[in-house]
């Protein structure tokens, strides 16, 4: 049965973090993989959380169920942020102290189709954008 015209596609997409919306490009990916936003204003950067440090979930946030992924409101800082599913997971992984390399394992274990590159760079700068906004925290001080 061909899908219609008027009905939703199985893509979600993210809204853009850039200040220069023209220099960006909005790309999206079926939901087990989660929205994905490219940003080709600025360079890259690598994300700056240890491999080997261990981070759990700031307790003062706010978690609300959407579908298959979730909401998380910081609202000390008033930000918010959406997990899709993938990284739903990851959430529920840092109920206990996870390292970004154990968060990675699990993955690769749970969805051995995905790159591992992709597993790899798509979790380090999940932990990087979590931990700035605060809502994971390292068990133990580091600097960067």
């Amino acid at each position: 049965m061909k899908p219609s015209p008027h009905s939703s596609p199985p893509f979600v997409a993210r809204a853009s973090r850039c200040r220069q919306t023209s220099d960006c490009v909005s790309e999206t990916q079926p939901r087990q993989l989660g929205p994905m936003h490219t940003c080709h204003s600025a360079s890259p950067a690598r994300p700056t959380v240890p491999g080997d440090l261990p981070f759990h979930r700031n307790p003062a946030l706010e978690i609300h169920r959407l579908g298959t992924g979730l909401l998380l409101i910081n609202p000390a800082s008033g930000r918010s942020r959406r997990l899709d599913a993938l990284h739903a997971f990851v959430w529920y992984l840092l109920k206990d102290p996870t390292t970004v390399s154990e968060a990675i394992a699990a993955i690769r274990h749970i969805r051995p189709d995905l790159a591992p590159a992709r597993v790899r760079s798509d979790t380090e700068r999940l932990f990087h954008e979590l931990h700035t906004e605060r809502m994971i925290v390292p068990d133990k001080p580091f600097s960067v």
